[in-house]
């Protein structure tokens, strides 16, 4: 049985011309050719870190990112150098500034929804990006984990510079948090570079894992599953917004999550406690904060993670309960 045996770095052959002509419908499109079978997003982002940098080499990203980003860049020994955010997502001109000073050898970045601010970058950032990198000649890792639909994104960055930009999506956003199937979209030329590294590591995806996944795709299923997926998503996004809109909110129709940013005198360590002694587990910004300055007071509110929208439902009025009440008083001892 074929989905028992070794398999090659890169996978079988039909596996990944079904995974591109499913990422093109969902609006990626990719060719097989280009495609590096993974375990999941972040294997993706660990095999580009592993394969193209270097230790001491640099990583530029968001003032606000990805924490698995974070622990992959610190294991391997770089320097993680962060430019500001604002609601366009990235800061071009300052990532522009950073390079007269010291040109990283990749800049990663979530250009549909910022994970956890859901800024999207602008088209006129993108075209900023792009020629930035062209000039001083690094990478763009693209994240494209936080799935949205093609009507609520831009132009991918793999798209317009295809020659120096690896993207990176996974199937457990959208699928199953078990599946821990991905893809890596990456120029021919350093395909196998970042092919010797998943060898190194764990010789192959699972052929079985990925025969399961391929199953929801022929079948139907999988695509079924993301569009009742994106449409529950807006549902949630607008009782969320219904139930919290006199604070700030940032977050995209379909996005999984919500950032809100606390209102005046609220901290979030004392907020995430009182959520958590009554049953609502939130994030602050504190896992996302790239350098020692200090987080912003704000929350993430993960929604898709409630069971039904009348979980939901319960969980942002108790949010909202806990965001009225009086903050606690702060003594400081002279």
């Amino acid at each position: 049985m074929r989905s028992v045996e070794y398999q090659n770095e890169f996978g079988v052959g039909s596996h990944r011309q079904l995974l591109a002509s499913w990422m093109s419908e969902l609006g990626m499109p990719v060719e097989p050719e280009e495609l590096m079978l993974t375990q999941g997003g972040q294997n993706g982002i660990t095999l580009a870190l592993s394969a193209l940098l270097a230790p001491g080499e640099a990583v530029v990203t968001g003032a606000l990112t990805y924490p698995g980003l974070i622990a992959a860049s610190a294991e391997r020994g770089l320097k993680l150098l962060r430019v500001p955010l604002d609601e366009e997502g990235m800061d071009v001109e300052a990532l522009a500034r950073l390079c007269r000073q010291q040109v990283p050898r990749m800049v990663y970045v979530m250009a549909e929804q910022n994970n956890p601010g859901a800024a999207q970058l602008s088209h006129a950032r993108r075209e900023a990006l792009v020629a930035l990198a062209r000039q001083h000649d690094f990478w763009i890792l693209e994240d494209g984990v936080q799935y949205l639909p093609r009507e609520e994104c831009g132009t991918r960055l793999y798209q317009m510079a295809p020659e120096r930009t690896l993207y990176v999506f996974s199937t457990s956003k959208l699928l199953a948090g078990g599946l821990r199937l991905g893809v890596l979209r990456a120029p021919a030329e350093v395909l196998s570079r970042i092919g010797a590294v998943l060898r190194s590591h764990s010789w192959m995806v699972a052929p079985l894992l990925m025969e399961t996944v391929c199953a929801w795709l022929t079948s139907g299923n999988a695509t079924q599953l993301v569009g009742w997926q994106v449409e529950e998503m807006r549902a949630r996004q607008r009782l969320a917004r219904t139930l919290l809109g006199e604070w700030t909110l940032s977050s995209r129709p379909s996005s999984f999550d919500l950032w809100l940013v606390l209102p005046e005198g609220q901290r979030s360590q004392a907020v995430v406690e009182s959520l958590a002694r009554r049953g609502v587990h939130v994030t602050s910004a504190e896992p996302f904060c790239v350098g020692n300055e200090p987080p912003p007071q704000a929350l993430r509110l993960c929604l898709s993670a409630a069971e039904n929208r009348e979980v939901l439902t319960r969980a942002l009025e108790i949010v909202r309960e806990v965001l009225h009440a009086p903050p606690p008083l702060r003594c400081t001892t002279l």
